[in-house]
């Protein structure tokens, strides 16, 4: 049905977003621009004008970002007199419509603009002004700056000599923080599994990147979220993806043979309640049965979908159902 649909495109979101590579959106992130700027305008007086377009930006969260803008034009005139000059400062919003890929977005915003102009048409002015338009931001093609290409074009309107005119724009961006590069788990000499604990002490080998494991090297009481475990489209059928993962977890099981797991299914809010319990119970069923396939003892797991019950973040966005859709791998017992 529709509902199933809508969960399963978002499922599918989330897959692309992790595999795709995609840029890193965090929240605050600031970055700084420069692009080379053409005006187009229809003033008899004025053939065209052209300029620099300097930015000072933070990413606000995975759909906006807010910028500063400060500007330099020179408009060409045919006379034989000087041109005119027309600086502005601005602030603007970016709504990205994804933030994959080439990413487009819609632009608008307003600021001051101060036009030198001739004494022949009535001296320096300073006006407001607003713009609207839309345009790209590449992802980076250098990952240690973040430097990416970006283009616009917008509509710019001011009451002084710049009027309404067409504003193209084409630069470089660049992020002014650094990616971060999670350090190395520190691995002991002869850990095959690198849980820490040392092959010659560890008694639960194999244990699956992750865990929290004791001093013997087996997995504690714990809830660990199985991140890249999804469906296909319209089914219950796991994807090769989760298969390549969930055979961490029959190493595991193999390697503590003790351990008592619960498969844990959860959705986001999207559809009724009670389709939503159906889904994820089906679901932790085929995530169950793949391990009883796999060898590991089916008296040792339990599958429970808990449906929209138990959330881990809000409801409200993409992002937050993102998360929300998930199984996880409740270790009860060693």
């Amino acid at each position: 049905g529709t509902a199933f649909a809508q969960e399963e495109a978002g499922s599918a979101e989330a897959v692309a977003e992790e595999g795709a590579g995609g840029a890193q959106v965090e929240s605050g992130q600031p970055y700084i621009g420069g692009l080379g700027i053409y005006r187009d305008t229809d003033r008899d007086f004025v053939d065209y004008g052209a300029g620099l377009n300097f930015l000072y930006g933070t990413v606000r969260d995975e759909k906006w970002n807010h910028e500063w803008s400060f500007s330099m034009n020179v408009l060409e005139t045919d006379s034989a007199a000087s041109d005119f000059y027309r600086y502005a400062i601005g602030w603007d919003a970016l709504y990205f419509l994804d933030r994959e890929g080439l990413q487009p977005y819609l632009v608008g915003g307003l600021g001051l603009a101060h036009n030198e102009i001739l004494d022949a048409v009535g001296g320096d002015e300073t006006n407001g002004y607003v713009n609207l338009g839309v345009g790209f931001l590449t992802q980076p093609f250098n990952n240690d700056y973040g430097i990416a290409l970006r283009g616009d074009l917008r509509l710019v309107h001011d009451g002084g000599v710049s009027e309404t005119d067409l504003v193209a724009g084409l630069g470089l961006q660049m992020s002014l923080s650094r990616p971060a590069v999670a350090a190395p788990a520190p691995v002991a000499v002869g850990d095959a599994d690198g849980d820490g604990v040392p092959d010659d002490r560890d008694k639960c080998p194999g244990t699956m990147p992750g865990l929290k494991v004791d001093e013997t090297g087996c997995a504690v009481p714990q809830v660990f979220v199985l991140k890249g475990v999804s469906f296909d489209f319209d089914s219950t059928r796991l994807g090769v993806n989760a298969q390549t993962i969930l055979e961490d977890a029959v190493k595991t099981m193999l390697g503590q043979p003790s351990m008592k797991v619960e498969i844990a299914g959860h959705t986001d809010n999207y559809g009724s309640d009670e389709y939503n319990q159906s889904l994820s119970q089906r679901r932790a069923d085929a995530v169950r049965e793949y391990l009883i396939g796999k060898g590991v003892n089916a008296d040792n797991l339990r599958a429970t979908g808990y449906g929209e019950s138990q959330p881990v973040a809000s409801n409200d966005n993409d992002f937050g159902r993102e998360q929300n859709r998930r199984v996880e791998f409740r270790i009860e017992s060693q």
